[in-house]
């Protein structure tokens, strides 16, 4: 820029002239990477929508849900009240240049579903759809496990722990049986039977402790939430008065447990 001035006049005039011809200004557009644009999520599952570019340079990236008028995020930054969003924002540079600005909804439900835009701030409409399908989370069938002391001397104390579990709901009570007959410790003062719920988890734990055990203690015991699911367990108690077995071979008995085979070592006196 070359400024001239007129010094015979009372009137500065300021002349303008480049020293070399103008080239139009010329940038790359943003462009997306090629991802998932349909996803699907359990209810209470963490949600992850992609949106990843290349070229985006000093502009911003703005989620919004299409049916809404005001925008999620731009940038790092949340502007709805709902604690569920978060964005995920990583930088690569290798093997090419890319930036990640992926939309992240934990603990998903029913209300998050929808077509979701992630866009660009440009003059240029710069936008890519991702619809997000939440689903009901399937019911499962609960699980029930049944551990504890499998061989113990009498007068010892016989503890067996029972663990029932399931998906979307909390089992309301466990039954403990021993050989086919139903367990009440109101009837039987070394008996005990203790719950423990957790609803965090959807997990009941129950545990069934016999003080001093007897010979009629040894037999079947079995734990149950529902007549299909029922977890057993054989409790042998032993008398080592007696007990008499020659010093030598070390005894190795085959107990079946849960579909397979526990070896169990029986030390000599």
């Amino acid at each position: 820029m070359v400024i001239d001035t007129d010094t015979n006049s009372s009137k500065q005039d300021c002349v303008l002239s480049r020293s070399r011809a103008a080239r139009p200004l010329t940038y790359t557009l943003p462009t997306f990477v090629d991802t998932e644009r349909n996803i699907t999520a359990e209810v209470g599952q963490t949600a992850r929508l992609p949106c990843v570019l290349k070229n985006l340079g000093p502009k911003m990236v703005i989620w919004k849900k299409v049916d809404q008028v005001h925008p999620i995020s731009i940038g790092n930054y949340i502007y709805v009240p709902d604690s569920d969003y978060y964005v995920e924002h990583e930088e690569t540079t290798s093997p090419t240049s890319t930036s990640e600005w992926n939309l992240r909804i934990n603990s998903v439900k029913l209300h998050h579903a929808g077509v979701y835009e992630c866009q660009i701030s440009a003059k240029e409409d710069i936008m890519r759809n991702i619809t997000l399908n939440v689903v009901e989370r399937k019911k499962g069938n609960p699980g029930i496990e049944l551990g504890g002391t499998l061989f113990v001397e009498i007068g010892a104390e016989i503890k067996l722990k029972c663990s029932a579990s399931a998906i979307d709901y909390l089992p309301l009570d466990v039954d403990w049986f021993k050989d086919g007959l139903k367990i009440r410790p109101k009837t039987e003062s070394r008996v005990s039977i203790s719950k423990y719920p957790s609803r965090e988890t959807n997990t009941l734990n129950s545990t069934l402790v016999i003080e001093h055990s007897t010979m009629d203690d040894a037999g079947t015991y079995v734990c149950r939430i529902s007549k299909r699911h029922v977890a057993s367990l054989k409790v042998v108690v032993l008398n080592a008065e007696t007990i008499n077995v020659k010093r030598g071979k070390p005894i190795f008995l085959l107990i079946p447990f849960k579909n397979s085979l526990m070896h169990y070592y029986a030390a000599e006196n």
